[in-house]
């Protein structure tokens, strides 16, 4: 409804506030099929088939990047729209992925589409409903008004431009990294939920869920250990010239994907909800936001020597500016009649 109003809040940049409210006003449309979507992809997984949901979120993506390439450049005799044409692209994207998930749960044997049984759970199952999803919906919660929280911040500082550019690029490329932890956790869950449903002791649990938990925190500091590593060896030099991120903008996205990298394992736990929901409170409390409050500072620390970045492209824009004052007093002085 008010689009401009909701964007000044996340950032100081009015221009860009104006830029942003078509696409926010398509967008959240697309949230609700994909919620939908998301309900029956869970639920697909705990009857172990994972495979559909990444089949369906395979062709809702390959879908979205098509569209998006057709509408935002206007190919193919289509209008380019920019940024309005990204938003119609996701939104038609995950319509057609909803279209899909619904007339494969009509037909599905694995897990039929039971309406009645939707609309009409009874109290016992809504009740353990609520005491089980509780922690999760905290958790996410927790987590998006975290993010939000931090982009409220990158936009309110005083080169507000740089440090949102710069999360826009590294956050994209952080995620890549993160779905291989959300999926751990995401499997550890549907592990440890088959174990307690088959009757296993309580015992046998445990012993299951940490050798889980210590494979999980295994591959986190793997992944943590690769993206320390591209950092310096393919982001800066090679993907961030890609999105014209130089100077400020890519010390800061630098130092975002140092930064992430130290987080990679924390969806490890998102199998354990009560443990998530205060891993992910406490992360965002003591971690994030507290760095982008103080704008940057820490952050180029974090990289080091690639801060230098900055004071360089500043020193050689200093000199050119010095030089071009040195020519123009040479030319006023030869224009200068002899006396």
């Amino acid at each position: 409804l008010w689009p401009v109003q909701i964007m000044d809040l996340l950032s100081n940049k009015h221009e860009l506030s104006v830029l942003g409210a078509p696409y926010l006003k398509l967008i959240g449309f697309s949230y609700v099929f994909n919620m939908l979507s998301s309900i029956y992809v869970s639920a697909m997984r705990s009857a172990e088939n994972p495979g559909f949901g990444m089949k369906l979120f395979g062709v809702s993506t390959l879908l979205n990047t098509g569209m998006n390439y057709l509408l935002i450049f206007g190919k193919c005799g289509l209008p380019a729209l920019g940024i309005q044409g990204a938003a119609i692209a996701t939104l038609l994207s995950r319509v057609a992925e909803f279209l899909i998930c619904l007339v494969c749960a009509l037909r599905s044997r694995i897990l039929p589409l039971d309406l009645a049984a939707f609309f009409r759970p009874g109290w016992e199952m809504l009740r353990r409903f609520v005491k089980y999803s509780t922690p999760v919906i905290l958790n996410e919660t927790a987590w998006g008004l975290g993010n939000s929280l931090l982009t409220v911040i990158l936009g309110y500082t005083d080169n507000s431009v740089e440090m949102l550019a710069a999360n826009a690029v590294m956050g994209n490329l952080n995620r890549l990294f993160l779905v291989v932890c959300f999926g751990l956790g995401a499997a550890t869950a549907v592990m440890i939920g088959k174990a307690i449903g088959q009757g296993q002791s309580h015992r046998e649990v445990m012993d299951l869920s940490r050798t889980l938990l210590v494979f999980t925190l295994l591959v986190g500091a793997g992944l943590a250990a690769v993206s320390l590593a591209l950092v310096p060896t393919v982001f800066v030099p090679v993907v961030f010239p890609l999105f014209k991120l130089a100077g400020q903008s890519a010390a800061i996205a630098a130092a975002l994907g140092a930064m992430a990298a130290l987080r990679c394992g924390l969806g490890a736990f998102d199998g354990q909800c009560n443990f998530a929901v205060r891993c992910n409170r406490n992360h965002l409390d003591g971690n994030s936001l507290p760095i982008a409050e103080h704008r940057g500072k820490i952050l180029y620390e974090l990289v080091g020597n690639l801060g230098d970045v900055n004071k360089t492209s500043l020193t050689l824009r200093q000199r050119n500016e010095r030089a071009e004052r040195l020519d123009t007093s040479d030319l006023a002085l030869d224009n200068i009649p002899n006396l």
